[in-house]
């Protein structure tokens, strides 16, 4: 077998190739940000507080919409990545830490009159 500069490879190997957590951190930042694009396009769509009207009334329609969905978009893959790489890191093992069984102090209570 040949070796292969990593920019001949064909993508699907390089995505596999990649580390674990690389990947779950850009894959989560993707899905962040087609989620963000669709919530500022829903705003738009839904007028939400008068927002579809404002871009239309304005010079720069264009601008002010794309900057709007990007911005969102951003903002949500951000989210969505930092969410990712916070969680990545947890161990998941339930097993006992070690210590000794002592036995608990049980403090028992007498009526006044028995003592």
């Amino acid at each position: 077998m040949t070796f292969m500069p990593p920019m001949f490879e064909p993508p699907r190997r390089r995505w596999r190739r990649m580390d674990p957590i690389v990947r779950l951190v850009i894959a989560n930042w993707a899905l962040g940000m087609g989620l963000g694009a669709l919530m500022s396009g829903a705003l738009i769509a839904f007028d939400f507080m008068g927002l579809r009207t404002l871009l239309q009334r304005a010079d720069a329609a264009l601008v002010g919409a794309s900057a709007f969905v990007a911005l969102f978009a951003f903002t949500f893959g951000g989210v969505a990545a930092a969410a990712a790489a916070m969680r990545a890191g947890q161990d998941d093992d339930d097993e006992p830490r070690g210590g000794h069984r002592a036995p608990a102090l049980i403090y028992a209570t007498a009526p006044r009159g028995a003592r």
